[in-house]
């Protein structure tokens, strides 16, 4: 998460949330990039950290948004309590 496009916190149940606010290719084809970018971040650090063999019992939600559709902390998360919604 060492990007200064990402800003890091921790969820209240602890989990960690990521927001990446970084320049992207224009479309689905830029979103699928960028999550490929942040799943390979992830997995090598889990592996960097020795945690590598909780990657089976982890669990990772990526939920799109463009900037105009994001403009407030409640929208935000309102945003990543959906997606989680519909990955269930």
């Amino acid at each position: 998460m060492a990007d200064p496009h990402v800003l890091v916190g921790l969820w209240p149940d602890c989990s960690v949330v990521g927001a990446f606010f970084g320049p992207r290719a224009v479309g689905s084809a830029g979103d699928q990039v960028q999550v490929r970018q942040i799943v390979e971040r992830c997995r090598r650090a889990m592996i960097e950290t020795g945690k590598a063999d909780l990657m089976s019992q982890s669990y990772l939600l990526i939920a799109h948004r463009w900037t105009d559709e994001v403009f407030d902390l409640p929208a935000l998360i309102n945003a990543l309590d959906l997606a989680e919604e519909i990955a269930a």
